[in-house]
């Protein structure tokens, strides 16, 4: 008996449909080479076996479009499977991103730490760090002055921190038990394939082996702090010198939730010029352009200004942003 198929793990029609479309997209990035993380790019080096590694190219998609569930992520996540805005909603993306991630945890770590690492994740990481982190940020975004200050400092202090506590672990301690053991448990079954039945996974696909997985996880690091040394340097760099002429008066500061791409559509008339904002707006944006921080003012260059050769690349590139990166 082969391996059941990803979407065998939802009951929900839309959670099942989602499932399926990431797995395909996953299989689609995988065979033009994409990959969103310096630890999967060290992962594919050296796995051989096809579906783990459709798993977890699709992990990485689905975890970096979705982001943290904001409107525009999930906009993101409907346009790039192909679907209209509002076919999947934040719920479906949630509980289709975490099987996903606990199945590429468990492939990249090995079960039993993936298994810890989840555990870990949703009652202590989430709870404690990054849940207080975003309600500060929404504070701050909210106020103004000394009032976002207090606000901020209120949201990680321990009685900010305390508040949220039981909600917090009602809220994570379901979404372990309840989705992201069904990540675990798909991951076992390839775990369990690959020992039993390698013909579904090729020829020469490999049984479990702890001194492979401690390769993986120090090629893993690596990759990390080689892409971090290369940012670091990057962003040390001196950017070439700008021509005032070539671009458009300044735009007003950026809102929460503003997209490229809707200023591509109000300063060019189409949206697919947004990489080229990102391209000369890139050292105030960051690497991703899905986050555009509040208060940015962009350089908007003028559209006949732009050689031939960025136009094109623009056009041939816009839906797909981390080939731009």
């Amino acid at each position: 008996m082969g391996i059941r198929s990803i979407d065998s793990f939802f009951t929900d029609p839309k959670e099942k449909e989602l499932a399926l479309l990431v797995w395909d997209k996953g299989k689609q990035l995988l065979a033009r080479g994409w990959t969103a993380t310096p630890v999967t790019d060290a992962f594919l080096l050296i796995e051989p076996t096809p579906n783990v590694r459709i798993l977890v190219t699709a992990s990485d998609w689905i975890s970096q479009t979705r982001a943290e569930g904001q409107d525009w992520a999930i906009e993101d996540v409907n346009m790039g499977l192909g679907r209209p805005d509002g076919y999947f909603n934040r719920e479906h993306c949630a509980n289709v991103e975490h099987v996903y991630r606990a199945a590429y945890l468990s492939v990249v770590l090995t079960p039993a730490a993936s298994f810890l690492a989840a555990g870990a994740y949703e009652m202590i990481f989430d709870p404690f760090l990054k849940e207080p982190i975003m309600r500060a940020k929404r504070a701050y975004d909210k106020n103004s002055g000394l009032n976002a200050f207090a606000a901020v400092w209120y949201q990680l202090s321990y009685f900010g921190i305390a508040s949220h506590l039981p909600e917090s672990f009602k809220r994570n301690g379901s979404q372990f038990l309840y989705v992201d053991l069904k990540g675990w448990m798909a991951a076992a079954e390839y775990w369990s394939a690959l020992a039993t039945e390698p013909k579904h996974y090729g020829a020469n696909a490999p049984e479990f082996d702890a001194k492979l997985q401690l390769q993986k996880l120090k090629l893993g690091i690596q990759a990390v702090k080689a892409s971090l040394d290369a940012q670091a340097a990057r962003a040390s760099s001196e950017p070439p010198a700008l021509n005032p002429a070539d671009f458009m008066p300044d735009t007003p500061p950026t809102r929460a939730g503003t997209m490229l791409s809707q200023i591509s559509k109000e300063r060019y008339g189409v949206f697919e010029l947004w990489p080229l904002i990102w391209k000369y707006n890139q050292k105030a944006i960051g690497n991703n352009p899905n986050r555009v921080p509040v208060g940015t003012v962009l350089k908007i260059k003028k559209k006949e200004r732009y050689t031939p050769d960025e136009l094109k690349f623009a056009r041939e590139n816009w839906k797909k942003w981390a080939a731009l990166n």
